[in-house]
């Protein structure tokens, strides 16, 4: 067992909590799956923590709020991407540009159908009033 190495300590579900490093040094303390991929991380340096999650779900819950403060802010979402106040507002505030971008920007609008050809959409221009 290297130097700065701690025993496994097994846990439920066949998962591992390892804790790697010494004190003084940066130290890392993980929780491994089944299959040995990482799923929990806390890593503590002198910088401060960081602490990573890697789950097929990840659900936070509050009855009041739930915070972030950070200097940036990225969320990535390969297939799709809500926000939702059902019960109230969504305020969004920016001391520069807001930038939004997409194939079709709807706003206070349903959904129109996409025209099936450059053709079907000239000729639905034609048609809209005040045109031409």
């Amino acid at each position: 067992m290297a130097k700065d190495a701690q025993p496994n300590l097994a846990v439920a579900h066949g998962r591992v909590v390892q804790l790697h490093g010494a004190e003084g040094e940066q130290s890392i303390l993980q929780v491994r799956a089944p299959n040995g991929e990482i799923e929990i991380t806390l890593e503590f340096t002198p910088a401060g923590t960081r602490v990573r999650l890697r789950a097929s779900d990840l659900e936070l819950e509050a009855t009041s709020a739930i915070r972030v403060r950070c200097e940036t802010f990225d969320v990535e979402a390969e297939r799709g991407a809500r926000i939702a106040a059902p019960k109230g507002a969504i305020s969004l505030l920016a001391n520069d540009d807001v930038d939004v971008k997409g194939e079709r920007v709807l706003l206070n609008a349903d959904p129109q159908p996409m025209p099936v050809s450059w053709e079907a959409f000239e000729a639905k221009c034609l048609q809209a009033p005040g045109s031409k």
